[in-house]
């Protein structure tokens, strides 16, 4: 079970995360990626424009080709299985 910080937000930078299964095709279901950033999202218009509608924070995705994008929080989950292997792989560089 992943806990909320006491910031309100599930992740935080440098996290490995992965994109739900059911997330929107446009979300790229499935990979894997970091957070680099995060916003809280504190209006409706923005949350109905940045489809945080049910979470208020937007996060900023790095993927492993270096490209990224914003994703809302309920479409991620924290990718425990990968966070140590990948740590690994970049201190093998």
């Amino acid at each position: 079970m992943i806990l909320d910080s006491p910031e309100g937000h599930k992740f935080t930078w440098g996290d490995t995360i992965k994109v739900i299964k059911n997330a929107p095709d446009k979300y790229h279901p499935l990979e894997i990626g970091f957070v680099c950033g995060m916003m809280d999202i504190d209006s409706e218009d923005a949350a109905t424009a940045y489809d945080c509608v049910g979470s208020n924070w937007l996060y900023t995705i790095e993927w492993l080709d270096g490209s990224s994008m914003q994703i809302p929080e309920k479409y991620l989950e924290k990718d425990f299985e990968l966070s140590g292997a990948v740590l690994f792989c970049l201190e093998m560089t």
